[in-house]
């Protein structure tokens, strides 16, 4: 785990980073070579739960009617008592979650990373909002009166808090001349809504215009289950595929037999 030194502040807010990956079947690809040594590279796609595709947003109005943004190695976070912070979870994990502590081994070929029984945990808090006066975590320590003009305690603010420190950084294409749009992934050629997210936050927090109130809309994300899919693609292909084909045939069959008893009746 990486120490930012921001750990000590962040719990005085109220918040707790974990030293844990989220691992969500919900997620994007990336390539990796099948091909065998000294061959022809031969890339394939292949889900890689340690970038979640997250979807499932708290419904509040600075992240309603959202689409998915895309994640990268993100922690859990946890809350903690802090007196005057209102804390807000805006974006969870699908219900198709597990956790691995780091540090840890991370490898393509983990027999475990597509184990569909291994993601039972359930929905784990992605992203907090913080709103309130912050108290100093430095109040009452000697940097304090050593300090011209201390201020002890903020205005009434707000603090947007990620467990993905990238998740407003943008990609560059492979040759590194060109910026990539924010959110997007180069493999499956998708744009997220992490720009969106960026600006919906942003006007959230300036407020000046009361943007907020005019979306008042509901709009439902329906996503794929991940879970059903591995467990019952093959079931679901033939419902969708097969079925509609049986009933056209038997429709027409239906059809033409009684075109032909109507003209022999009516010789």
């Amino acid at each position: 785990p990486l120490k930012t030194g921001l750990e000590d502040i962040l719990f005085k807010y109220g918040i707790r980073l974990s030293n844990q990956l989220v691992l969500d079947m919900n997620c994007a690809s990336i390539a990796f070579n099948t091909a065998a040594e000294g061959s022809e590279p031969q890339m394939k796609l292949k889900p890689w739960p340690y970038y979640p595709a997250c979807y499932n947003w708290q419904k509040v109005e600075m992240v309603k009617n959202m689409d998915a943004i895309l994640t990268k190695f993100i922690a859990p976070i946890d809350t903690v008592k802090a007196n005057g912070i209102k804390k807000t979870p805006l974006l969870y994990s699908s219900p198709y979650t597990k956790t691995i502590s780091v540090p840890n081994l991370i490898s393509v070929a983990d027999p475990n990373l597509e184990e569909v029984k291994t993601y039972k945990n359930q929905p784990l808090p992605l992203i907090y909002l913080l709103e309130g006066s912050f108290i100093s975590p430095f109040k009452n320590r000697s940097i304090a009166s050593q300090t011209p003009n201390f201020i002890e305690k903020s205005k009434p603010t707000q603090i947007l808090v990620c467990g993905d420190g990238d998740l407003l950084i943008n990609e560059y294409s492979r040759d590194g001349l060109q910026m990539l749009p924010l959110g997007y992934d180069k493999f499956s050629q998708r744009t997220y809504a992490n720009k969106d997210f960026a600006l919906h936050i942003v006007d959230y927090m300036l407020d000046e215009n009361q943007l907020f109130e005019a979306k008042k809309k509901d709009l439902k994300i329906r996503p794929l289950d991940q879970s059903e899919i591995k467990l019952h693609r093959k079931k679901w292909q033939i419902i969708n595929v097969g079925l509609p084909c049986l009933l056209i045939v038997v429709l027409g069959y239906w059809g033409l037999n009684r075109r032909k008893n109507y003209y022999e009746k009516n010789k």
